[in-house]
């Protein structure tokens, strides 16, 4: 009986064996609403194809499929047969929107014609509302826009604060450190943070990545990259799950949208899911932590019809209308008024202009406006853009005046609707009084006197050109000459050379023994005759021998008492210099040699006179020593040759053909001033004043660059160079800066001699730092650091005045001096174009070659073509 039971047995199992089963289980089996989950069913060694009939179907969850196939696979050896066996599995993200007890199934799973088993399981997913350690709030400055206006989207990320005993209240305190293992800062998700709803043109994810990012701790952003981020932190107070006020730390992120459709637009719900640490009786553990907010709507509908004033051209938000008096004041019919209107605020100007011939009426021609808009965030500005801060648009309008009648530039005025007031607004420019003068008309107007009638000030007027400069004290010639910095740098390294030759020769000197008994002898001679004078009777005579005898032992490297009167006397005879010194020496001698036999004797005239030889000999050998020694002083000649002088009357008869309105003849009488041996900034500065009234706007440009080398950073210089750059019709000017500029920032507010200048400075300083280093004889790191700051330093300036002298000798700059100059593919006027629009007076660009009266030129460091040299100015 009980072998049939144990048969049956086996023969159950042997049944069940045979039906594949499947293992389900879930990545978390307790969550909060709307927090994802994994639900993975595994098959283990399936021998056929598996394929999913039926997925798992339950009332109030989600299921994504994210993942199927094999796993694994591998061959088993049965009765010696091999079989293929494979680890088949398929992976569900599973989300339930609401709290609850979810019972799952097993899907139905078929492999080789048969279900495969599985087991249900379980999932218990919890309010929002009852979690009190996290909370996140998706906000809305506006839930009803117009179209245009900026919409400020706000995420709340709010952590509660960690209890005592953390040392510190931070909710991300023990982040990023062993806690006793790694935590991992929470992540935020935003469904429609890489591309929203709407605004998607004027929202940079990168730029605003930065602006949130933080240097230490901070939450992670899906989607975005792997910093920490924490926008705006701040402490608060909240409600919690159970409706008690705690402290929260807030992590607040701002975006800024611009409503660029009409419609109603969803912002999916924002969440928060990661670790955190909790308070676990007196210690802290990890805890898993899931919030997200509400979701959010917003709205964006048309700006209103009722209400809406003529000229409104779809400004939206809060601005303000400015316009500085229009230039010349005074104009002969026809001739060109400039006026600028400037709109500045907050809001959307994109594609908005300002009908401003239609306002003017038939009494002007009206030419379209050049508008620049204000730069985007983190962007360079270009040469004479410019420099207000904000959101603006600028409309620089080119009006002609087509009767003598008129006496104003009436309002002009632009209409916007006012975000804040919900409400059209109209903005009025002031009137201008102008004077209009009959066509062909003499005109008095000069350029308006920006410096307030004080010499040497900068302060500059509202509106118009700087005045000219009119100090013959600042005319001299400022031609940039690199020879005489040259020379002075070729004196300065031969000092250099000079100088460590003779101290290291000096320095080897010094460990030899011999030379420094040598250099001593004169002194121990010397004080060995001062106390033989202080003595009286033959000892002094004695003590006078002595020191001679050991002033030729000292210079000869000999022992002292090995010296004979006779050795000094051969040593003493090419330095006396009559009979009557030789006679005298040598009674000395012999007076000294009898002297140390005791015999002899001399009054004390006879021994100063016999003294006073032997000093002339000590002084001899010292004089001598000093000669020997004393190195030559190279002299740093600048050899500049004469610099040819400023032709001051040339300069007076243009100041007077300006103050007199003739603005050619004024530039004329400049521009003969000018030569390959003479340049000044402030003569080339009035040069350009001279063609801007001329209406000379390449020629102006051109001169006003040029002023730029010699005089950088003036400030009445920069003024009428952008007040120039505004007037030109389009913008094809060579923006891109060299990298060897971003390097050397300093090139364009220092002019070449003070660069070179400067380069003169640090050689100096690295030589003397260098030698001093040398002199010291030991090791300084100081020293060490200031020689090479200084060299490079040195090489750095040297190179910059260089690039500086180059660029004002390479004469590949110009401009376009004829408006509606084409740019052709080949020098020949039948050529086809090389650019479709024409260029205009003031268009600068870079000169490529030259050939027969034609250019080829680069604008806009993009187009490139031939124009004739007539018709643009090279400098």
């Amino acid at each position: 009986m009980c072998a049939r039971v144990a048969f049956m047995l086996i023969c159950l199992a042997a049944a069940a064996s045979a039906q594949l089963r499947a293992r389900c289980s879930l990545s978390d089996g307790q969550v909060f609403e709307g927090q994802a989950v994994v639900y993975d069913v595994v098959i283990r060694r399936a021998t056929e194809d598996v394929r999913i009939e039926t997925g798992p179907q339950v009332e109030g969850l989600t299921f994504e499929r994210v993942r199927e196939g094999i796993r694994s696979q591998g061959f088993t050896s049965i009765n010696g047969r091999l079989t293929r066996h494979r680890d088949w599995g398929v992976t569900w993200r599973v989300r339930a929107e609401n709290a609850g007890i979810y019972r799952i199934p097993m899907p139905k799973i078929i492999s080789g014609g048969k279900a495969v088993a599985g087991h249900e399981v379980t999932l218990t997913v919890q309010a929002a509302a009852s979690q009190e350690a996290a909370r996140v709030v998706l906000s809305a400055s506006a839930a009803n826009v117009v179209l245009g206006q900026a919409v400020g989207i706000t995420v709340d990320v709010l952590l509660k604060h960690l209890p005592a005993p953390s040392p510190d209240p931070d909710p991300l305190h023990f982040h990023d450190q062993p806690f006793p293992n790694q935590l991992v800062p929470p992540q935020v998700v935003l469904p429609w943070l890489p591309a929203p709803p709407f605004g998607q043109g004027s929202f940079d994810l990168d730029q605003w990545a930065r602006s949130v990012m933080s240097k230490g701790k901070g939450l992670r952003f899906s989607g975005v990259n792997s910093r920490r981020f924490v926008g705006e932190v701040s402490d608060v107070d909240a409600p919690d799950a159970t409706g008690k006020s705690s402290r929260y730390r807030r992590y607040r992120f701002r975006a800024e949208l611009r409503a660029d459709q009409v419609g109603t637009f969803q912002f999916g719900r924002a969440m928060l899911e990661g670790s955190i640490a909790e308070k676990s009786g007196a210690r802290f553990r990890e805890r898993h932590i899931f919030a997200r907010s509400e979701p959010l709507s917003v709205t964006v509908s048309e700006a209103p019809a009722e209400g809406r004033p003529a000229g409104f051209a779809g400004a939206v938000g809060r601005f303000q209308f400015t316009a500085p008096p229009p230039t010349p004041s005074v104009v002969a019919v026809g001739n060109p008024i400039y006026l600028t209107l400037v709109v500045e605020g907050h809001g959307f100007l994109d594609g908005v202009e300002i009908d401003v011939a239609r306002q003017l009426g038939d009494g002007w021609r009206v030419e379209p406006p050049k508008i620049l808009d204000s730069l985007a965030p983190g962007e360079a500005r270009p040469q004479g853009f410019p420099a207000r801060i904000g959101k603006w648009r600028q409309f620089d309008y080119k009006l002609r005046p087509l009767r003598d009648d008129i006496r104003a530039v009436p309002p002009i005025r632009f209409a916007y609707f006012d975000t804040e007031r919900r409400s059209y607004r109209v903005l009025l420019s002031p009137e201008f009084a102008i004077q209009v003068k009959p066509a062909g008309a003499d005109i008095d107007a000069g350029v308006v006197d920006a410096t307030g009638g004080g010499p040497g000030t900068t302060e500059l007027v509202a509106a118009g050109l700087s005045a000219n400069e009119d100090d013959l004290n600042k005319i001299g010639n400022q031609r940039a000459r690199p020879g005489p910095y040259l020379i002075s740098l070729v004196g300065l390294l031969s000092v250099w050379l000079g100088a460590g030759f003779v101290v290291r020769r000096r320095l080897r000197l010094r460990a030899d023994p011999t030379i420094l008994r040598r250099r001593d002898a004169p002194g121990r001679a010397a004080r060995r005759l001062k106390a033989a004078r202080v003595g009286s009777g033959p000892e002094a005579v004695t003590e006078a021998v002595a020191a001679l005898c050991g002033l030729v032992a000292d210079l000869q490297d000999r022992p002292e008492d090995a010296v004979t009167s006779g050795d000094v006397a051969r040593w003493a005879e090419p330095h006396l210099g009559d009979a009557d010194e030789r006679a005298a020496l040598d009674e000395l001698l012999e007076f000294g040699e009898m002297a140390s036999f005791g015999g002899g004797g001399l009054d004390d005239v006879a021994r100063a006179r016999l003294l006073a030889v032997a000093d002339r000999l000590v002084r001899t050998a010292s004089t001598r020593r000093r000669a020997g020694v004393t190195s030559t002083v190279l002299a740093m000649l600048v050899i500049a040759g004469a610099l040819p002088a400023q032709n001051t009357d040339l300069f007076q008869k243009g100041q007077e053909a300006f103050a007199e309105g003739r603005y050619v003849d004024a530039a004329g009488h400049y521009e003969a001033m000018l030569s390959d041996d003479y340049a000044n900034g402030y003569v080339l500065f009035n040069l350009g004043n001279a063609w801007m009234n001329a209406g000379e706007l390449g020629r102006a440009i051109s001169a006003y660059r040029r002023a730029r080398w010699f005089i950088p950073a003036d400030a009445n210089l920069e003024r009428n160079l952008g007040f120039a750059l505004e007037r030109r019709l389009q913008e094809l000017s060579v923006t891109d800066e060299a990298v060897i500029d971003k390097i050397l920032f300093w090139r364009p507010t220092l002019s070449f001699s003070r660069q070179a200048g400067v380069a003169l400075f640090f050689f100096v300083l690295a030589f003397a730092s260098s030698l001093v280093r040398l002199m010291r004889g030991r090791r300084s790191t100081w020293i060490r650091s200031a020689a090479f700051m200084g060299f490079a330093l040195a090489l750095l300036f040297t190179a910059s005045a260089t690039l500086t002298w180059a660029d004002q000798a390479s004469g590949e700059h110009g401009a376009i001096t004829d408006d509606d100059t084409r740019l052709l593919q080949w020098p020949s006027d039948e050529a086809d174009l090389a650019y479709e629009q024409p260029l205009h007076d003031g268009d600068e660009f870079t000169v490529l070659q030259g050939r027969d009266g034609w250019l080829k030129i680069r604008v806009a460091d993009r187009y490139e073509g031939w124009v004739p040299a007539g018709r643009a100015i090279v400098w």
